[in-house]
């Protein structure tokens, strides 16, 4: 605790862009006033995943990818069975009972 005090900061993780060690250097800036709030965060953790997913698909592999053993990929769409679509899908069902005996508590 006394090294984080002191200044001691890790170094970047193997695989981080320097734009994401920014931040988390931004997240243990010692003025906890000067750090970047939550809502700023997002705004710059979704810029860089966006600019990321923009570059030539660069990292991005759509969700209906399968891979196969040689790291290609194959696209596929789900099966279902004739049954599925039939299914009765109702509401759940809740006990309608007396709520006399509910007690909240706050946490």
């Amino acid at each position: 605790c006394s090294r984080l005090k002191d200044g001691m900061r890790m170094r970047a993780p193997e695989y981080a862009t320097p734009e994401i060690y920014q931040i988390m250097l931004d997240c243990w800036h010692k003025d906890p006033k000067e750090r970047p709030r939550f809502v700023e965060l997002v705004e710059k953790l979704g810029d860089l995943l966006q600019a990321n997913v923009q570059q030539d698909g660069k990292d991005y592999i759509p969700l209906n990818a399968i891979l196969t053993g040689n790291s290609a990929f194959t696209y596929s769409t789900p099966a279902f069975s004739e049954d599925f679509f039939q299914e009765d899908i109702s509401a759940p069902k809740f006990n309608s009972g007396s709520s006399d005996n509910v007690r909240y508590v706050n946490a």
